[in-house]
């Protein structure tokens, strides 16, 4: 049988939508080892597989299930693209000890996050920046809606 695979369901977290995956129990483990002998078939020169009983899969072991934690992944406090809990310079410890309003305070937040929430929107991440500390300076500059 196969190596133990990532839960094609929740894609290895354990959660869908921050609860348990029903398909893996919260393991983020694929429940079944499909079957190398036949490629999952359950078929094996026209007869039912010898080693999966033509099923073409086997239940994971509970052992190996239980090895996954339950707790969900920190998304919500303290998460590590804004530097997490013990770092002095997260972003909202940041923000908070400056002082900073909401235009600046996202600011800081998208600069401070750029390339490590998700490499590929850096620049996005990098625009967002410009337009809040945009719209602070038309804001300062006593542009009527403040809009960019």
């Amino acid at each position: 049988m196969s190596e133990p695979k990532k839960c094609r369901h929740c894609l290895g977290s354990g959660f869908f939508h921050d609860d348990p995956c029903l398909t893996c129990g919260g393991s983020g483990i694929d429940p079944f080892l499909w079957c190398d002998a036949c490629s999952a078939s359950g078929q094996f020169g026209g007869r039912p597989c010898h080693a999966c009983k033509g099923l073409g899969r086997v239940p994971v072991p509970d052992s190996t299930l239980a090895r996954r934690s339950t707790k969900p992944p920190v998304t919500v406090d303290h998460p590590a693209h804004y530097g997490g809990a013990d770092n002095v310079y997260e972003a909202i410890k940041v923000i908070e000890a400056w002082g900073l309003g909401f235009c600046l305070g996202n600011t800081v937040k998208y600069i401070s996050r750029a390339g490590k929430k998700d490499p590929a929107k850096t620049l996005e991440d990098l625009h967002k920046a410009r337009w809040y500390l945009d719209r602070e300076i038309k804001k300062l500059e006593g542009v009527a809606d403040a809009e960019p």
